[in-house]
């Protein structure tokens, strides 16, 4: 048999070259005692780099299967891998989750939202092509703060951790001392302290207004909650650059809730209220969609004199409203296929660096209403 290794593309190459020498010792070719040869011989037979025939080494060992002597080179230790159960767990890839508030209130707002959830299956799908599984854990910015891990990571049984969530600075040191793959989520941090994959949503907000100011040079609200989304800042950037090339003045058609979410339905049909006199384009972010519907069937207002895009989730919201409202978002199943390819690459000893997607539009009208639909590549 051949010992070319052909990479199914999609499972990390270190791992199938510590699969095949695995396979030579159970089987036998590689009795108990025997000196595997050097490792710029292996690196050469399976025409990989050094750093990769050392990770693959490094698994066999891990598990018992040879031991390295300084001076004298490897040798085959045991026939039977020793670390079976942890072995299999250590190709986990963890995807921790950090929020803010309470533990369980985090949990049910996130196993309840679509994106979320669509989210997560992309990465355990994306991770299956590689033959690794996922592992999901919550934790709060509190916890970490005193030291308390999750409980994956305290039992050192994952091979790489996928961040989401609220993190800061001194919360990504601390995973850096993990000695683990980390790959950040989302548009956190201003700088990438570790690989990560991040979306334009300044460009993504500048393409949404320049389509609605091309519906109306007047008035296009940008609607949206205070900036507690780490990511709600670059969209409205993105609004005000919009505005700047139109001659528009952000300021004065600018809604920001400065309240809690009881007082977003109030404060968003007073806006309403006093805008209603004459067509507007309402460029909405945060999730309370729904809300809007019933303002506007309560004002008889309709989405062709007064078109509507929602940015984010809008949960509660039929398809079909979700279509005449144009809700668009990130593309989580995007994202999570990239950062599974940054951290498996991370485990086969490349080097990569962050990844930013961009978005493009696409507009048109539709039975007399203004669609428009985006697109992430």
């Amino acid at each position: 048999m051949s010992n070319e290794v052909h990479t199914q593309k999609n499972i990390a190459k270190y791992r199938l070259i510590s699969q095949k020498l695995e396979d030579n010792i159970s089987k036998g070719e590689y009795p108990i005692g025997y000196k595997l040869p050097p490792e710029r011989e292996l690196a050469k037979l399976f025409n990989v780099s050094l750093l990769t025939i050392r990770q693959s080494l490094d698994c066999l060992e891990q598990d018992g299967l040879i031991s390295r002597e300084r001076g004298r080179g490897t040798f085959v230790k045991s026939d039977k891998p020793i670390n079976q159960n942890k072995r299999k767990d250590t190709h986990s890839i963890g995807l921790i989750i950090v929020d803010n508030t309470d533990i369980e209130q985090a949990v049910r707002a996130y196993n309840s939202a679509e994106y979320y959830q669509q989210q997560v299956m992309a990465i355990d799908a994306r991770l299956a092509d590689f033959d690794h599984h996922l592992v999901v854990s919550h934790t709060t910015v509190q916890a970490l703060i005193s030291g308390k891990l999750p409980k994956p990571l305290e039992q050192e049984v994952l091979g790489g951790v996928i961040l989401d969530g609220f993190i800061d600075a001194s919360l990504i040191e601390l995973f850096k001392k993990l000695s683990i793959p980390v790959v950040l989520l989302g548009n956190v941090l201003d700088y990438d302290p570790v690989p990560t994959v991040r979306c334009d949503f300044l460009q993504a907000g500048y393409l949404i207004s320049r389509e609605l100011f091309k519906l109306n040079k007047e008035k296009v609200i940008f609607a949206t909650e205070a900036f507690r989304l780490n990511y709600t800042p670059e969209l409205y950037d993105g609004y005000c650059q919009a505005c700047r090339e139109v001659g528009a003045n952000e300021h004065l058609h600018t809604f920001i809730n400065r309240g809690g979410k009881d007082d977003d339905l109030a404060q968003l049909y007073d806006m309403i209220a006093r805008q209603k006199e004459s067509p507007f384009c309402l460029f909405l972010h945060y999730n309370i969609a729904h809300k809007l519907i019933e303002i506007y069937q309560a004002f008889g207002l309709n989405f062709a004199d007064y078109p509507v895009v929602v940015f984010g989730a809008a949960d509660f919201v039929s398809p079909e409203m979700q279509r005449r409202i144009n809700v668009n978002s990130a593309d989580g199943k995007l994202i999570a296929k990239l950062a599974v390819d940054l951290i498996e690459d991370m485990i086969a000893g490349d080097k990569v660096g962050s990844i930013t997607v961009k978005p493009k539009v696409t507009a048109w009208a539709e039975d007399g209403e203004f669609r428009i639909d985006m697109e992430w590549e």
